[in-house]
């Protein structure tokens, strides 16, 4: 037989009887609070109106009647023996749950009869004082909504600070982070110093080209043909010559065909450059991948120029395959 509270109850034994002025109508058995100048129906849908008394008596709102700060309550169907009681959402009720506001009212004694004594934990649900509550008070399965912490900025982090309070933090530096949880690492942040020897980081270059010798022509190279996959991460022009004539005619280019620009496009030579000089080209993507076995082709534009100096192409690349050998 479920629980059920009904509009009928009988007090057998109260306690600490008290004289208390209504300011609305209540029947026997019924839980009081205290309201704004009188004594209504405790109510848990109201935090201000905890249970304080149990009437002992039915009456209309301006009578006095007799309470009592604990009795034996019949009337109440379907309880539990031995099992706590609550104070209801429903005005001046016993329910075998928690309301809006968690009060233990009472125990039942048997099925159809309980001892109410709501003004020795009453305080238990007043206003807690700042401060009080320590981790021990939550319980393990509270599963509190993130929605009730206070806000943080959009795409940004909790850090612990330099005296271990969590921080609302900005994600800055080489890698950011959407507000999705996506991580993107910056263009140009991965250079060749960051890779680890397992990653097998290698160099190749082309043969020296003196750029007036070439002329204002071009010429094709094959710098590699990879037996596996591989990761290209930088792509360098490396004067060997001091360069004396003006070349910023002339340039490189670097792809997967003669002339290609898939791994870089043109980049031009720059003029008044001394020997040793290594000028960055810019990859297509930050990491460039290239298949096994298809040539990657440098192609080096020349000037008409006297003396214009010489040029060779380094690349920077490691195998994704990293039990090959190249």
């Amino acid at each position: 037989m479920a629980f059920a509270d009904t509009a009928v109850r009988n007090v057998v034994q109260g306690n600490n009887p008290i004289k208390v002025a209504l300011e609305a109508a209540c029947e026997v058995g019924d839980l009081l609070a205290f309201g704004t100048t009188g004594w209504v129906l405790a109510d848990a849908s109201d935090d201000s109106l905890p249970a304080t008394l149990i009437a002992g008596e039915r009456g209309a709102a301006g009578q006095t009647i007799t309470a009592f700060q604990s009795a034996v309550v019949e009337g109440p169907t379907g309880m539990t023996p031995g099992a706590s009681l609550y104070l209801s959402d429903t005005g001046g009720d016993y329910s075998d749950s928690t309301g809006s506001v968690t009060q233990v009212v009472g125990i039942a004694n048997t099925a159809t009869q309980l001892f109410a004594n709501p003004a020795a934990i009453s305080a238990e649900i007043s206003d807690i004082a700042a401060g009080t509550v320590v981790n021990a008070d939550v319980a393990d399965a509270a599963a509190i909504a993130f929605s009730k912490l206070a806000a943080l900025a959009s795409a940004h982090i909790l850090v612990g600070s330099a005296t271990n309070v969590a921080t609302d933090r900005e994600v800055t530096g080489d890698v950011t982070i959407t507000n999705a949880g996506v991580t993107a690492i910056g263009a140009g942040k991965v250079t060749s110093a960051m890779l680890t020897p397992p990653a097998k980081l290698q160099t190749v270059k082309t043969s020296v080209q003196d750029i007036d010798t070439i002329g204002a022509t071009t010429y094709d190279e094959v710098i590699l043909v990879p037996s596996t996959d591989i990761v290209i991460t930088e792509v360098r022009i490396v004067y060997d010559k001091e360069q004396s004539g003006t070349v910023a005619g002339g340039g490189v280019k670097v792809g997967t065909q003669a002339g290609g620009e898939q791994i870089v496009a043109s980049t031009a030579l720059e003029n008044t450059k001394a020997v040793g000089y290594r000028k960055m080209c810019t990859l297509v993507e930050d990491t460039v991948a290239v298949a096994a076995d298809t040539p990657i082709f440098v192609r080096i534009t020349g000037v008409a120029a006297t003396q214009a100096g010489a040029v060779h192409v380094e690349m920077d690349y490691y195998t994704t395959d990293l039990g090959a050998s190249l």
